[in-house]
């Protein structure tokens, strides 16, 4: 049997220093990732895992499409059914998005955004902030802050769903970069902890390790 790379060739406590000689080769991405992984200044393990997301989406706390009300901002989540770019008067263009969960829909426009309209392609997986309005006797949000969380069927079913600093120089979304530090710490198994648990709970730490630092950080339960 060919040894799973994602595992760890010895079972033990990994050290910073031992993550900071780890390449990504060792655990296993792949070439041409780690040729975007480097774009960004990251080279190894300890790089990767220290990309911290800059937001975590809890679903449990998402709203349902079809709890939303008039005038209360929420996070809505679903995938992208339409996207079209308008021009109205004074040629001035908008991107309307029909968003879809089940079988709700809500109408989501975007004015000076024309960029929208090649990020949210059909399919697309988001999720989005903003204050819920009304438009014509349906509900609708303007101009709302959007995750793209990858595309509709890719497998992202867990409960917090990571979201990370992309880059369009490097070519990265958050959601090549979210398996792989899955990769990274499903290789780690278990971090190091310099300080025991005596130590830690004068600074309110108590349980909370490295392992547990790092794991919730990331959005692993």
């Amino acid at each position: 049997m060919e040894r799973n790379p994602n595992k760890s060739v010895e079972e033990h406590p990994r050290t910073f220093r031992e993550l900071e000689r780890t390449t990504l080769g060792d655990i296993g991405i792949t070439a041409r990732l780690i040729e975007r992984f480097e774009v960004m200044g990251i080279h190894s393990v300890l790089d990767l895992l220290r990309l911290y997301p800059r937001r975590l989406h809890d679903r449990s706390n998402i709203t349902p499409l079809t709890d939303i009300e008039v005038g209360v901002e929420a996070t809505v989540f679903g995938s992208v059914e339409k996207c079209e770019l308008k021009t109205g008067r004074n040629n001035k263009k908008r991107v309307e998005v029909i968003l879809r969960n089940g079988d709700a829909r809500l109408r989501v426009t975007f004015f000076n955004q024309v960029w929208r309209q090649k990020e949210l392609a059909p399919d697309t997986e988001v999720a989005m902030f903003g204050k819920v309005d009304s438009f014509g006797g349906s509900l609708q949000m303007v101009n709302p802050i959007v995750d793209v969380l990858g595309k509709a069927g890719e497998g992202k079913t867990g409960r917090i769903i990571a979201v990370y600093p992309q880059s369009a120089k490097a070519g990265l979304s958050s959601w090549d970069i979210a398996p792989a530090v899955a990769k990274a710490l499903e290789w780690v198994g278990e971090f190091y902890e310099p300080l025991d648990e005596a130590l830690r709970s004068p600074l309110k730490l108590g349980k909370i390790d490295r392992t547990k630092a790092f794991n919730d950080i990331h959005g692993v339960p």
